[in-house]
């Protein structure tokens, strides 16, 4: 389980500790300095999960958590056209 931070440097204490965080619940994070003021993106299994830019405050560290088990709990269902008698 991976979870994917995209940064800028303006941001990086925050980065930090919610990296710190991620890895204490047994997640493996990979960060990645980007350009953009104020810029926290954060993915889980390659979908955007938190933008900071849209939420307009600072992620809290439950707040990702708990966005990240959602995505766990998504179940995808499959649909067959076989069933076509």
């Amino acid at each position: 389980m991976s979870v994917l931070i995209k940064y800028c440097s303006g941001t990086s204490g925050t980065v930090y500790w919610l990296s710190e965080f991620l890895k204490e619940k047994g997640y493996k994070v990979y960060k990645e300095q980007v350009w953009g003021g104020g810029t926290i993106d954060i993915y889980y299994k390659d979908k955007l999960i938190f933008s900071r830019a849209k939420a307009r405050h600072y992620p809290e560290e439950y707040e990702i958590l708990e966005l990240i088990e959602k995505q766990d709990q998504e179940k995808v269902i499959f649909t067959s056209s076989d069933d076509e008698d």
